[in-house]
């Protein structure tokens, strides 16, 4: 606030004998003392607050924020950096394996109600993202200086090549170039095999971490749940007590004690491959098999064979309307009875 001034109500009441006899005068004299208060108690205030954040003493909340943010002793700051590397990569994608636990494919095989076609487009879709996964393991074991890390890579470049097989047998698929895949789960492997062929290998292990930690987590949620038809599916891939990622976990916690991974690109490489499970899943929607559509290119698509039958139908209906017409026209124009054959 600004302080009081005897020598300014001094003059001004020297003053007030002259300016009392012309009202003109007496009002501008009170609209410059008026101003001059109100210019002296801003600049006061400003001056106060200065003065308060130079030296820290706004009931010590700035200096204290400033202090809590040098020092990092906030509990969110302090939390985070208790985490393990895996810790805090699993804590950052919360949102993500949330919103995969929502998707219509992870709640149709929780309750039984998945549409078998759109299961089996899926499950197409995954053995071949079995195979790419694998050659994109080899690529990351073949650049991995020998030691413990290559062989692990190895065995489960061996895992996902039994897998493959395993599927590709059931569901009929001789050669994994002849399936179109979705978007979703074709960028998702190719972001893969990028980390594989270009980041050292440690990225690698990082990238395969959501796949191998989200599903189990996710029979965790449903395994209350009666899976119907899906229950033997749901037991052998969302296991709630696989532990394999916890290999990986090893790896990545050993790496960043060892100084040999960055924390922030860690999170860049886990949250995108997180994001490719999410979009994977995603990727199957409630459809109706009246409205699938028909094969592309030759190609066998979901839904196809239901298509073309429904296709057939409405030919069929098509020609008979036809056929009825042209009888309509023939017995308006046409005047000679032709005899029937005998059957």
């Amino acid at each position: 606030m600004s302080s009081w001034n005897p020598q300014r109500y001094v003059s001004v009441n020297v003053k007030h004998e002259a300016v009392s006899r012309c009202p003109a005068k007496l009002l501008v004299v009170c609209l410059v003392m008026l101003y001059t208060s109100r210019t002296e108690a801003e600049s006061g205030h400003l001056w106060n607050q200065t003065e308060v954040i130079q030296n820290g003493t706004s009931s010590g909340h700035l200096w204290n924020q400033t202090e809590v943010i040098q020092n990092g002793t906030s509990s969110e700051t302090e939390a985070v950096r208790n985490m393990t590397l895996s810790e805090y990569l699993w804590n950052k994608t919360e949102a993500i394996r949330n919103k995969t636990l929502s998707t219509y494919f992870v709640q149709g095989i929780a309750n039984g109600s998945l549409n078998p076609t759109a299961f089996g487009g899926f499950m197409i879709q995954d053995a071949v993202y079995c195979y790419k996964i694998k050659n994109s393991i080899d690529i990351s074991a073949d650049r991995a200086p020998d030691g413990e890390l290559k062989e692990y890579l190895r065995n489960e470049s061996a895992a996902f090549d039994s897998i493959y097989k395993y599927l590709s047998e059931k569901w009929r698929i001789k050669n994994p170039a002849g399936i179109n895949l979705t978007e979703s789960c074709q960028s998702y492997a190719d972001y893969e095999r990028q980390i594989a062929s270009t980041e050292d290998t440690i990225y690698m292990l990082v990238a395969m971490t959501p796949c191998y930690k989200l599903w189990p987590w996710l029979g965790k949620q449903l395994q209350s749940v009666n899976h119907g038809v899906y229950n033997e599916w749901f037991n052998d891939n969302f296991n709630p007590y696989f532990d394999g990622y916890k290999m990986l976990d090893a790896f990545v916690d050993e790496a960043e004690t060892n100084m040999s991974i960055n924390r922030s690109k860690a999170l860049e490489v886990f949250t995108r491959c997180m994001q490719g499970e999410y979009e994977f899943f995603n990727s199957v929607q409630h459809t109706d098999l009246t409205n699938a559509s028909p094969p592309v290119n030759g190609n066998v698509t979901s839904g196809s064979v239901a298509s073309t039958l429904e296709h057939g139908r409405l030919s069929f209906s098509f020609t008979i309307l036809v056929l009825s017409v042209i009888t309509q026209i023939s017995s308006l124009y046409c005047t000679d009875k032709i005899p029937m054959l005998p059957i």
